[in-house]
């Protein structure tokens, strides 16, 4: 059974580094934990995600989540 999965992109103005996370979380879980590098911790972050349906042939428009900050 294929199903649409999240992905997630956050960005860190401190590093200026982006980190991608792909299809890490199926769309009915509702949640996702992503590992962030160690080197982030304290600093806030901007969060974005977008879905990708089931067959990989399209995407979502990203949608912004906000800013964390990284524990």
């Amino acid at each position: 059974m294929m199903i649409d999965q999240a992905s997630f992109i956050i960005y860190n103005p401190a590093k200026e580094a982006f980190v991608t996370f792909c299809d890490v979380a199926a769309c009915h879980e509702k949640e996702a934990v992503l590992q962030l590098p160690e080197d982030f911790a304290g600093d806030t972050v901007h969060c974005w995600q977008h879905i990708v349906n089931a067959k990989g042939d399209a995407v979502s428009t990203s949608v912004y989540l906000g800013e964390v900050t990284v524990g």
